[in-house]
């Protein structure tokens, strides 16, 4: 992710000091303790090791919030990074999407956002035409757009997903939920499933039914999913700051609303002394959403794929990753805090 994210930096006149006590210590002192007084020598050596470990030490220290969704992560994130202010909308949109959400400092506060592009959106309008065939019992004749804009595996995958979700169920699938929180803002709205795909469709440029007519809410919102569409065609971001009006509510838009499906990745930056001092917070997606794609974007920021498993409500794994033999940015987890508020 092309970002800069300021840290604390440790004091260079403090560095400075504690390299020439080391190098005076190594070069110097050292050996005249060995020759007199041996018994000291080997708690001196831990106390320069653990000098050594302070100066290399990453000066960014991740912390990302694991657990089920509605668990209160957010909350939990919102009291730790800002207190009593609302950096991010507690809540959520529940299991719809696989969206984790990054923040940093900033000394005022931004949003930055990829979305993802077309394709994404099609496999969406794609179940939901399988879906509404299903509800039905009749079959759309000859191939769809839909078909066209995805590959065999898309099809297969989504096909093998809807297959766990029995007729009587269709109404409940995450991907009309996913449709009606793009068009209505509301996973819980009545809008009927031939609308929704009607709507979808338009926001990709594809010819839509004569019966349909979008509503005037709907179509701002669509109007958004169009150019988030452009966006991401463009491989640009959405970036905007909290100078420019109605930023909390394109937070609450991107982080939680009607957008948030579309999202591939958010970034947040907040004025927070504990995040000046080099912390990165990570609300990472909830178990079992979105079709399970949560497991892939765990992995982004759990390199081996492992956390600690404790009987503690708050979990929390330190051991820096490493690449390459470097250190990398120090990772702590807190997974199913259960915290509420």
């Amino acid at each position: 992710m092309d970002q800069v994210v300021p840290t604390a930096r440790r004091d260079s006149e403090f560095e400075e000091y504690v390299l020439k006590l080391r190098a005076w210590f190594q070069d110097d002192a050292r050996g005249f303790i060995a020759s007199n007084a041996p018994e000291h020598l080997a708690v001196l050596d831990n106390d320069c090791d653990r000098l050594s470990k302070i100066l290399s030490r990453p000066e960014q220290v991740t912390i990302c919030f694991l657990g089920h969704s509605g668990i209160g992560k957010s909350t939990l994130l919102n009291a730790v990074a800002a207190g009593r202010d609302l950096v991010l909308p507690a809540g959520g949109i529940g299991p719809l999407t696989a969206l984790a959400t990054e923040v940093h400092f900033s000394e005022t506060p931004s949003l930055k956002v990829h979305y993802h592009n077309r394709r994404h959106l099609w496999r969406i309008v794609f179940a939901l035409e399988r879906t509404n065939e299903r509800a039905t019992a009749k079959s759309t004749s000859g191939s769809t757009t839909s078909d066209a804009e995805l590959d065999e595996e898309d099809k297969r995958e989504i096909a093998a997903e809807l297959e766990e979700v029995s007729s009587s169920e269709a109404a409940g699938n995450v991907y009309v939920k996913q449709a009606r929180q793009i068009v209505t803002g509301d996973q819980f709205s009545d809008r009927p499933l031939p609308y929704l795909i009607d709507c979808l469709r338009w926001s990709c440029g594809a010819k839509t039914s004569a019966d349909s007519q979008i509503e005037d809410a709907d179509a701002k919102r669509l109007a958004r999913v169009v150019h988030a569409l452009e966006l991401a065609e463009q491989s640009r971001p959405y970036v905007r700051t909290d100078s420019a009006p109605g930023f909390s509510q394109d937070l609450k838009d991107h982080a939680a609303g009607f957008l948030a499906p579309l999202i591939r990745d958010i970034v947040v930056g907040w004025p927070s002394n504990l995040l000046q001092a080099g912390v990165r917070l990570i609300d990472l997606p909830g178990v079992g959403i979105a079709q399970d794609a949560y497991r892939q974007v765990t992995k982004k920021f759990i390199p081996d794929g492992r956390y600690d498993r404790t009987t503690t409500h708050q979990r929390l794994l330190g051991p820096s990753c490493r690449r390459g033999g470097r250190p990398r940015q120090r990772s702590v987890f807190v997974a199913d805090c259960g915290y509420q508020g």
